[in-house]
């Protein structure tokens, strides 16, 4: 969180309501080669609103942004 209030990358990409996001999520999906349940990393776009003062990304909203995973297309 920066000093306005806004999800900022450490390269100074700054998330916003209406802002694009990609962002790296764990989803539990099933392995057949060895026949068991792990986790699995997926990359995942969507976009950054914000209810109440509180940033969210769209259809997930229990992800928290701090800290998130997320890359930036140039």
């Amino acid at each position: 969180m920066n000093s306005e209030g806004r999800y900022e990358t450490a390269k100074g990409h700054y998330y916003t309501s209406g802002s694009g996001i990609e962002f790296l999520r764990t989803e539990e999906v099933y392995n057949y080669d060895t026949d068991k349940w792990k986790n699995a990393g997926i990359w995942t776009c969507s976009r950054v609103e914000s209810r109440n003062g509180q940033y969210y990304i769209v259809g997930y909203s229990d992800v928290e942004l701090s800290g998130l995973k997320v890359r930036v297309r140039g």
